[in-house]
């Protein structure tokens, strides 16, 4: 199990690997650059989606897009959409790096989301990921 309790709630879900990814802040934490908070988001499809409506019913999100599963409160919401913005959930699952068992969307869509939203913290973490990935690109 992963040492982080949230993490180890999603992976008690046992959700297909292949039809579910985490989204938003987690990224920084899989990569140590923070720790991964109070909650996480998932986004979901197909069975991983089906499977999380069967442990509690979905709802409609305050942003009134798609519906969210909330299997353990708020630290954990699985979405069938992303807000703002447009977003190709399925390419964002396809796409996304497998970390310790996890799918977790990558830095760029990250930080395109981040950019929509625009509060403080984002506009905080564009900036760490940011020199990450350019700290990153000159190891190479």
């Amino acid at each position: 199990m992963h040492p982080n309790h949230i993490l180890q709630k999603l992976l008690s879900l046992e959700l297909p690997v292949d039809d579910y990814a985490v989204f938003g802040s987690a990224i920084m934490h899989f990569r140590g650059l923070k720790d991964l908070g109070h909650d996480i988001d998932i986004i979901a499809r197909k069975k991983a989606w089906k499977k999380a409506c069967s442990i509690t019913p979905p709802v409609v999100p305050e942003s009134k897009k798609g519906l969210v599963v909330r299997p353990f409160g708020e630290e954990l919401e699985i979405f069938s959409d992303w807000y703002p913005g447009e977003w190709n959930i399925d390419k964002l699952i396809d796409n996304a790096e497998i970390i310790h068992g996890i799918r977790v969307v990558g830095f760029e869509d990250v930080i395109k989301w981040k950019k929509l939203m625009g509060r403080e913290k984002d506009l905080l973490h564009i900036k760490i990921m940011e020199e990450y990935l350019a700290n990153s690109a000159l190891l190479l």
